[in-house]
């Protein structure tokens, strides 16, 4: 049993010793605690009611006077009474609160709390003890413990990675989902920031993540959740794993950011996010310091004749500001009904209690037990009133009652099935996420168990992963779970064992997940596929391009060498080679048109455009053709003029030509190949009619193969079989349809319709005048071409000879064109892109690092592709022309070149 010495006896300077008296039994039956009354010797001078209930004494046992208090306690609590009774001293001060044990009627014990105060001297020594039961305070402290533990538990099972920082930045929590995602144990986490080095983050493009741009610290400096935020991380093993990362800011009651909680998770998104508690919550503080109780005694007209330092601490005051209160002259006695409260007791000699949150006349905010009770002051009526402070009590059940909103609150949102079942595989709690993913009520789920809605071939493992559980392992698996419906969903479960026996886990459907990775796999392969075929079209373009260049090139100089003409017969054959060698060039057109239409590459330029003018072009340039293969060749015009359709020029010159060639190379001898246009609505169609061979059923459906010529590969009429694939993916992408209507033996109708522009649009604008090819003396000035193909310099020393006043210097490689630059003071610079010792753009580069003249510089390039042209713009370069050289397009670009340059 505890007890304490040395606290002075309650003064009352006015009163009279039968005042003391009565007060000192009212004191007796007004507490709500047991008080013993103990002389020296341990005898019992008085006891209260209260301490008759703990030891459940009947109301005629309450006069123990006289009677040994160790007769009421344990063996081992009795003697160590004894040794406190006879060591007892009223110069020391009151002991602490201390728990031991009273032993009742039955012989059972209870466990209280007590604290003692030696009073009077000599023969008059006294000790008093207050004893109050124990169990209210350790159920509270049990029911917040196993919060806390079911906090730990959730926290702990987190699929996703959490970890909390301070305001600072420090790390003071992290979860095992974190530690694995990070590939980090919690000893290298704990303590560091996110703007430690050692992170090692980046952006998505590959630069690094500085560590204040990190969500958590722009959280911390501004206050603002962050959402949806992605960085890699570099795992310590070198592995770079890309995290999505949501940051909330942990705020106090004046919402000053203290920390943030950041929540993290593996390439898929996760929605749960998890706050860590704001701070700890303390448990029942300042319950009892010194004394149970706070006491005051008012005499008959309010004046406060007696306190006790009890009192004075739970209204916030001193001792002497307590004794110097009337509480007539009391707001907060008003305000809280005190007031009223006392001057019942008064008038009805009855014990009163209320409780609940005050204010005290010093400002103090407490929630308080107060009782008042008449007092007679020898013969004069005075009250007395005692406290008891429930502060800590109360804010403790008000902690409980949070932690259990923001538990049920962290369940209910989380986006991933949170489900809890009992050792025997029953569920016993399931959240609505959980109920949504399956497709069943709450209570359908709560009658069931494991083996009811998860796979039979899932739960063979079960045994050992529930002997894992057991030893503290937590879970992370896959499991095949069937829905209401009966179809099945591939879930991923992360789980632990729960403190009391139950199995903890969270649910996340991956089906959706599994079949965008699938998909993501095939789109990469396809991806690649079509990249290194693009890569393959690009690099033999090239390689044909180069060879090209001289046989176009020498065969057109031949065609158009006025001093040197070549025999009728000589000249047709020529005629042969250059048209196979147009044809060849169209071929890896085609192909490259291809390329770019199936890498979604090919750019359009669209515009408002004159139909007519364009049908026109098109049948003047294809009349020579049907003409030499006997096809008559009509045009067909409505009555009205046709509005304006919405197209690119030069594809719908493209689309034109394809059709209109096909027409007459696969007609007959006499045959007639038809251009119709003709309105219908807001489009207008654009056929183009045969009377040729036709197509069967089964051609028509292999019409748009590519390379398939439909069993005329052994015919004369050459051909490649892409040209309609491309032709109709060309109209689509001016937004038009082509169709096609065919008949064997009676000729086919290829029809393409197009949207009619809108009022108000610009006139179309004419085509460009072709470019003569003529010699020229008045143009003059200093050329370099570098170039490595012994065969293409020939070509333009050839082609030079149409300006024989400009000058030509050849260079066979990069390095020595770059020095007969610089030695030389030239008009124009021709630079081939793939030299042998280095790029085109890297010749742009040392000439125009130089100081001095900037020489314009042309780029030549068997390289077609439209990346292969932006770049080489983009790098510097003044123009670039791809091989074969039209040698009409070469000369006008040197005689403009050379003519500014004259004028400047």
């Amino acid at each position: 049993m505890a007890m304490a010495t040395g606290s002075p006896p309650l003064t009352t300077p006015h009163a009279s010793l039968d005042g003391a008296e009565a007060r000192y039994s009212a004191l007796l039956a007004l507490s709500l605690d047991g008080i013993w009354v103990l002389d020296s010797e341990g005898r019992i001078d008085h006891a209260n009611g209260a301490m008759a209930r703990l030891l459940d004494r009947e109301a005629e046992d309450l006069d123990l006077r006289g009677r040994d208090v160790c007769e009421f306690l344990p063996p081992d609590v009795a003697d160590d009474t004894r040794r406190r009774l006879a060591t007892m001293d009223p110069a020391r001060s009151s002991t602490r609160w201390r728990e031991f044990r009273l032993q009742r009627r039955d012989g059972s014990l209870v466990e209280v709390e007590a604290s003692g105060v030696a009073i009077g001297h000599g023969e008059t020594l006294r000790a008093v003890v207050v004893a109050r039961p124990v169990a209210q305070r350790k159920q509270i402290e049990s029911a917040l413990d196993t919060t806390r533990q079911q906090l730990r538990s959730v926290f702990d099972a987190l699929a996703e990675g959490v970890v909390v920082q301070d305001s600072a930045g420090r790390i003071l929590e992290c979860n095992p989902a974190a530690c694995k995602i990070l590939g980090l144990d919690a000893d290298q986490m704990l303590g560091r920031t996110s703007i430690d080095p050692r992170w090692r983050a980046v952006h998505e493009d590959g630069s690094p993540f500085p560590g204040d741009a990190h969500p958590a610290m722009r959280t911390l400096r501004t206050g603002q959740a962050s959402r949806d935020d992605v960085m890699g991380v570099h795992k310590p093993d070198g592995t770079l794993s890309w995290i999505s990362i949501n940051s909330e800011p942990l705020l106090d009651t004046h919402q000053a950011v203290t920390g943030v909680v950041t929540s993290f998770s593996d390439i898929t998104e996760r929605r749960a996010r998890e706050r860590e508690l704001e701070g700890e919550r303390q448990l029942n503080r300042h319950i009892i310091e010194i004394a149970p109780f706070g006491i005051c005694i008012y005499d008959e007209n309010g004046n406060c004749v007696a306190a006790n330092p009890a009192m004075a601490r739970d209204i916030g005051a001193s001792l002497s500001q307590v004794l110097s209160q009337n509480y007539h002259h009391l707001d907060s006695w008003k305000r809280s009904g005190l007031y009223d409260l006392a001057q019942r007791a008064l008038d009805s000699d009855v014990q009163l209690t209320l409780d609940g949150p005050v204010v005290t006349s010093f400002g103090k905010q407490a929630w308080l037990e107060l009782t008042c009770r008449a007092l007679d002051l020898g013969g004069r009526r005075g009250l007395m009133l005692v406290s008891r402070d429930l502060t800590s009590a109360k804010r403790a059940e008000q902690a409980l009652e949070q932690s259990e909103i923001k538990y049920r609150s962290l369940v209910q949102q989380a986006s991933d099935g949170i489900f809890i079942a009992a050792a025997d595989g029953r569920y016993t709690e399931v959240n609505d996420a959980g109920c949504r993913m399956l497709g069943y009520t709450r209570d359908e789920i709560l009658s069931m168990r494991m083996d009811d809605i998860v796979d039979a071939d899932d739960l063979q493992a079960r045994p050992l992963q529930h002997e894992r559980l057991r030893s503290g392992e937590p879970l992370l698996a896959e499991r095949r779970m069937r829905r209401k419906d009966g179809s099945a969903m591939l879930a991923e479960i992360s789980g632990r064992m729960l403190p009391d026996g139950q199995f903890l886990g969270l649910v996340r459907d991956i089906g959706q997940r599994k079949a965008t990775e699938e998909a993501l796999r095939a789109k990469e392969v396809a991806e690649r596929s079509n990249r290194a075929k693009s890569e393959f079209v690009s690099r033999m373009s090239h390689e044909l391009r180069t060879p090209l260049n001289a046989n176009l090139g020498f065969s057109e100089l031949l065609q158009v060498d006025s001093q040197h003409p070549l025999e009728p017969a000589q000249n047709a054959k020529l005629e042969h080679i250059h048209n196979a060698g147009h044809h060849l060039l169209a071929l890896i057109d085609d192909l490259l048109d291809l390329s770019r239409i199936e890498a979604g590459a090919m750019k359009l330029q669209l515009e408002d455009l004159d139909l007519q003018e364009i049908v026109h072009h098109a049948i003047d340039d294809l009349r020579g053709d049907a003409l030499r293969v006997g096809v008559r060749l009509t045009l067909e015009l409505p009555a009205t003029p046709v509005r304006p359709v919405r197209g690119d020029r030069t594809r719908l010159r493209q689309v034109l030509a394809n059709l209109l060639s096909n027409a007459i190379k696969y007609n007959r001898a006499g045959g007639m190949v038809t251009l119709r246009l003709a309105p219908l609505g807001e489009w207008v169609r654009l056929s183009v009619i045969d009377d040729g061979a036709g197509m069967t059923p089964a051609q028509l459906r292999r019409l748009f193969q590519p390379f398939n010529r439909l069993g005329r590969e052994s015919s004369r009429v050459q051909g490649t079989g892409i040209g309609l694939v491309i032709t109709r993916s060309l109209v689509e992408l001016m937004g038009g349809r082509l169709s096609v209507h065919s008949e064997a033996g009676r000729g086919s109708e290829f029809m393409v319709d197009l949207l009619v522009a809108q009022p108000g649009a610009a006139a179309p604008r004419p085509a460009a005048a072709p470019q003569p090819i003529a010699a020229r003396s008045d143009v003059s000035g200093r050329v370099l071409y570098i170039e490595d193909d012994e065969v293409n310099r020939v070509l333009m020393q050839a082609c030079f000879g149409f300006r024989p006043g400009v000058e030509l210097t050849l260079a066979t490689d990069g390095k020595s064109g770059i020095e007969a630059a610089l030695a030389g003071n030239f008009d124009l610079v021709l630079v081939d892109m793939s030299l042998p010792d280095m790029r085109g753009p890297d010749v742009l580069r040392a000439l125009r690092s130089q100081p001095g003249r900037r020489v314009p510089c042309i780029a030549l390039s068997a390289d077609a592709m439209p990346d292969d042209i932006t770049a080489a713009l983009a790098a510097g370069m003044d123009g670039y022309l791809t091989k074969p050289l039209p040698i009409a397009q070469l000369l006008s670009t040197l005689d403009a070149v050379l003519y500014v340059r004259r004028e400047s």
